[in-house]
């Protein structure tokens, strides 16, 4: 370069050290913004029960799963172990035969002898709900495993397509039961619960004893609906397709849980796992037993397809129960499930996926819904990737996995091409955690889907074509209003917007909810206005760290939560 005199050069050279200087400076400024920061909520010291100057608080979700987080899933199941392709079950592995009585009989044999593994060696085994049945397989006693030889080996295929409200297979107790089905006499609680708390003091404890499973719970009342800014109906709506209001069907706020210590002089109860919502007196507070759940039953290993129905009639609401939708597909596949689990406690499914069989289309894995917990407790769901429902309408269909039950963990799974991915729904789901799980292109969000499940968290999620809501939703049969409170979104990664979406999150939660990083090339953040349909859901939702998610400390709340609570268990 050729300069005019040495001034010229002086002064080129003065210009340079200046962009260089001030490139430095946004450099090391960017770097500063790199740092490793916490939540506000979550100081280094924190421990159950810290709270912020305004109040606001994040729960302890390290409960969720099997056995609280305190023992792995077991890898060597105690018991016999039956291969169903040997004698006297002689199941088919070709794919040709029907392979139902074969596999039922195994699984009730392993139940009948105490417990075991039920194996499937590598094949095809064809499978359908026997006549009157509403599943294909029913593991129905305790310690008993369905286990395949691997997800790229042993395929379940499904191949019934008339399957109403079926499920394909389902955990659930012999002798059956239900969190809202007492089997003694309610004892009310002695004073209102207005925190987490694992004290539960009651009017009468002749009755209870350490060990036993109770349901502590109240009614969702007309107070109850009003806290919440919705209105209520005293007796349930009749059946139809326009939003009524809250009413007593909804059940109330419920937690299973078990008595770990009674004091007798104070009649109080000690309970595993806090409480997670206020329960008043006035809203009939009370605690009683259910029936037994199954427990230590797990599926694993394997894939699960169903058989694609050619029926004609798969609008949104073809599903409806009318007359003149009986013969359409949507109606025969409506709420069919590929696993059912109800009333179940320290179960599991694991490294099961979905697949295609020879004679779908490549985009149908299942007909409707993939795993869904009901009224089950401490459910691990790990390393499963659902995808491709057929049918992906209104009425609860087309959704990866759906939790109505509350501390269950679902860990490393993914949801592609579904009505929703992952849904959370019913008063009596509370506590639970998704964690490090994805999904991917789906036609609705990861949502909490209606009536108020309270304080679960989405701990690193990923999002593709994709987003998180958590607000009231003016839809449904019994209004679903506020979905959800006091729960936690933290460090999602959004990797691309949903098309027509400039955020990832839409974060509304009746009083207050928690956004706490997110990263990503998508990571913006919707939380206003807090007004929806007329429905008043301040204050505005905590949101921090919007962008910084990479460098959030800890990178997992449920982890970190975790370790402290196994490191130094609760008193």
């Amino acid at each position: 370069m050729q300069f005019a005199d040495q001034t010229d050069k002086e002064r080129l050279m003065r210009i340079l050290n200046r962009v260089l200087l001030a490139l430095v400076l946004i450099f090391s400024f960017g770097c500063s913004l790199q740092k490793s920061w916490r939540s506000t909520l979550y100081p280094g010291d924190w421990s159950p029960g810290h709270k912020d100057s305004l109040g606001r608080f994040l729960h302890d979700f390290s409960y969720a799963g099997y056995r609280l987080g305190e023992e792995e899933i077991p890898k060597d199941i105690k018991g016999i172990l039956v291969d169903v392709t040997r004698s006297p079950f002689h199941a088919d592995s070709l794919g040709i035969h029907d392979a139902t009585e074969a596999i039922q009989g195994a699984l009730d044999f392993v139940g009948e002898k105490g417990g075991g593994v039920v194996y499937l060696p590598p094949g095809t085994y064809r499978i359908k709900p026997p006549s009157g049945n509403t599943s294909a397989l029913w593991i129905k006693y305790a310690k008993v495993v369905l286990r395949g030889a691997g997800r790229k080996k042993t395929f379940l295929l499904s191949d019934e397509t008339t399957m109403r409200e079926k499920s394909v297979i389902t955990v659930y107790p012999l002798n059956g039961g239900d969190w809202h089905e007492p089997v003694s006499k309610p004892v009310a609680l002695s004073q209102d619960l207005l925190e987490p708390t694992i004290r539960i003091p009651v009017e009468d404890i002749r009755n209870l004893r350490v060990g036993d499973w109770i349901i502590v719970r109240a009614d969702a009342t007309r107070a109850f609906a009003g806290d919440h800014n919705m209105g209520y109906s005293d007796e349930p709506c009749e059946e139809s397709y326009i939003p009524c209001p809250w009413n007593a069907k909804l059940n109330g706020i419920t937690f299973y849980r078990r008595i770990v210590a009674i004091d007798p002089e104070e009649n109080v109860l000690f309970i595993d796992i806090p409480t997670r919502y206020s329960l008043k007196k006035r809203d009939n507070a009370r605690v009683y037993k259910v029936a037994s759940s199954i427990e230590e039953a797990g599926v694993e290993d394997l894939s699960i397809g169903n058989r694609q129905s050619f029926r004609p009639g798969w609008g949104d609401t073809d599903y409806r129960e009318a007359e003149e939708n009986k013969g359409k597909g949507a109606y025969q596949v409506h709420f069919s499930s590929l696993i059912k689990i109800q009333h179940a406690v320290n179960c599991w499914v694991q490294r099961v996926t979905t697949y295609a069989p020879p004679g779908n289309s490549a985009d149908v894995h299942m007909l409707s819904n993939g795993i869904l917990i009901y009224k089950s407790r401490s459910i691990t769901i790990q390393d499963c990737a659902l995808s491709s429902p057929q049918y992906k309408g209104e009425g609860g269909n087309g959704y990866a996995f759906i939790i109505r039950g509350s501390d269950n963990l679902l860990i490393d799974c993914e949801a592609q091409n579904t009505r929703h991915g992952y849904s959370l729904l019913s008063m009596w789901t509370h506590g639970n955690v998704i964690f490090r799980s994805s999904s991917y292109n789906a036609r609705y969000p990861v949502d909490f889907h209606m009536h108020l499940s309270v304080a679960n968290l989405l701990d690193n999620i990923t999002l593709n074509q994709d987003y998180i809501e958590a607000k009231y939703r003016p839809y449904g049969t019994t209004l679903h209003g506020q979905t959800t409170t006091q729960s936690v979104i933290w460090n999602t990664n959004g990797v691309q917007y949903k098309d027509g979406k400039d955020y990832i999150i839409d974060s509304r939660q009746f009083g207050t909810g928690y956004v706490i990083g997110t990263r990503g090339p998508s990571s913006s953040v919707k939380t206003t206005p807090v007004t929806i349909n007329g429905y008043d859901t301040s204050p505005e939702d905590f949101v921090e760290g919007i962008g910084l998610g990479k460098t959030l400390v800890p990178h997992s709340l449920f982890l970190d939560q975790l370790k402290r609570r196994t490191a130094h268990p609760t008193e």
